[in-house]
């Protein structure tokens, strides 16, 4: 009943919030644009309905929904502090105005206009609040306060569930009113260094315990694979005496990659070869349409140059489309401005016993198929530019592991090399700014899964700065 309940309010909460937001974009673009002095509600209610923007209320309150959305401000009704949902909510909202406006700036500069923007950001934000807060109090959620839980485990989770409590963000006072499991005695000793918590019992004294301390939820603070039977001893004991009990999802599998994820009303354990969060996908992919986009701009003069050298200096086309493993191992279309013969690649069999890269990657530094004008072309980058709009596209990001053809794949020989698929492709990454052309296979691939694992948006800032004197130098490009 309740997560029926839960799932009621979440669609009604949606619905309502998306409408609201509708209206009031549609209503600020047609005051701004209609009058810039302040008017009425009758005289806004005169007002001629434009096409235009309709389509742009339309598109802008679909964004702000969708990135609310990866924010997780629609999950179900959790303990959240008040300060928490208020930077959820803004968080989303000043990143949607970012990329509605940039999108106005490009496709309609007239409309990019930031009265209006500033008008729907702060009444948005209020309206978004507010209608948090009424959900939240419609679901029937526990008003802020004291909660006495109880751990049940006493080795390193218990542990880290105890240093969670104490750096606690919900808005409640978690009150630990001790641990239980193995030996009281030598158990305290384990635990008193973590926490200044008495050990209670055995879990075999579990139901008794529950039955004369005042306890709100039990938290499982033990191994899936150590304690198996403990946990379902615990669960069967939690649901006979009425007391809710919880388990982060490193009970099955420890890391920081393991998250809830909610799939409609129902949620499951997910274990991410990738710590990005939904919400830090949604931002990186706004980087990569603005920065695209914008440098597409900048460089369509230099691009038009390059093709027009191409055709005078070559037969044949001016782009090279190839077929590269992206995301999850989709294959996409790739485009490079063409360095070499036509036939290069029927010519690529006969010159395989030249290959001078170690692993399944071919290379070769003089390599007969590669035309003059490609030479300076390749040396500089700049055969790379038409992968923007694969960026812009979304088959690739700004910055990731380079997208690797068939052939190369095909000669993959161990499974962890996949890994790299696990995030999108990228116009630079590592191993470019490190090296590029120079690095080994083996050193080009310790590269990449150190950028999965050590991701960040300061990682990618500070890679797209150092590509840019890399390029300059031509260091080891071919």
């Amino acid at each position: 009943m309740k997560n029926t309940r839960e799932s009621t309010f979440i669609r009604l909460h949606q619905a309502f919030e998306a409408a609201v937001l509708l209206i009031v974009m549609f209503g600020a673009l047609s005051w701004i644009n209609a009058n810039p002095r302040p008017v009425s509600f009758e005289q806004l209610l005169q007002m001629n309905l434009q096409l235009r923007h309709v389509l742009i209320a339309v598109m802008s309150a679909t964004i702000w929904h969708w990135f609310l959305r990866a924010f997780g401000a629609y999950r179900p009704v959790q303990y959240h502090s008040a300060g928490r949902t208020a930077a959820t909510v803004i968080g989303a909202a000043a990143l949607a105005a970012v990329v509605i406006f940039v999108l106005l700036a490009i496709g309609a500069p007239t409309l990019a206009h930031y009265k209006w923007l500033s008008t729907v950001f702060g009444i948005t934000i209020a309206i978004s609040l507010m209608v948090r807060l009424t959900a939240t109090l419609a679901s029937g959620a526990t008003p802020l306060g004291e909660k006495r839980v109880l751990i049940a485990g006493t080795g390193a989770a218990a542990r880290r569930l105890a240093e969670h409590f104490r750096h606690d963000e919900t808005g409640y006072l978690h009150t630990i009113v001790g641990f239980v499991g193995g030996s009281p005695g030598e158990v305290h000793n384990e635990v008193s260094h973590a926490e200044e918590c008495k050990v209670l019992g055995h879990l075999g004294d579990l139901e008794s315990i529950l039955m004369r301390e005042v306890v709100d939820e039990v938290y499982i603070g033990m191994a899936a694979k150590e304690s198996f039977k403990e946990i379902e001893q615990t669960l069967a004991i939690c649901e006979r005496v009425g007391i809710e009990c919880r388990f982060s999802p490193d009970v099955f599998c420890e890391g920081t990659n393991t998250a809830i994820e909610w799939h409609g009303t129902r949620p499951f354990v997910a274990r991410r070869p990738v710590n990005i969060q939904a919400h830090e996908l949604l931002v990186k992919r706004a980087v990569d349409v603005a920065l695209s986009a914008f440098a597409i701009l900048v460089f369509a003069p230099l691009m038009l140059l390059i093709a027009l050298a191409i055709k005078a200096t070559s037969n044949g086309p001016v782009l090279f489309v190839q077929e590269r493993f992206g995301l999850h191992k989709r294959l996409f279309k790739m485009l490079k401005f063409r360095t070499m013969v036509v036939d290069a690649e029927a010519q690529q069999a006969a010159l395989e016993k030249n290959n001078e890269a170690s692993g399944p990657v071919f290379k070769i530094k003089q390599d007969p198929r590669v035309t003059p004008l490609g030479r300076v072309l390749r040396k500089t980058s700049l055969d790379e530019l038409p992968q923007l709009f694969n960026v812009l596209l979304g088959d690739m990001s700004l910055v990731g592991p380079r997208p690797l053809p068939r052939r190369d794949v095909s000669k993959f020989s161990d499974a962890w090399l996949m890994r790299r698929f696990s995030v999108k492709p990228g116009l630079t990454c590592l191993w470019q700014v490190s090296g590029r052309s120079n690095t080994s296979f083996d050193h080009w691939i310790a590269q990449d899964l150190e950028y999965i694992d050590r991701w960040s948006f300061r990682l990618d800032l500070e890679i797209l700065m150092r590509t840019v004197p890399a390029v300059v130098r031509g260091s080891g490009a071919m």
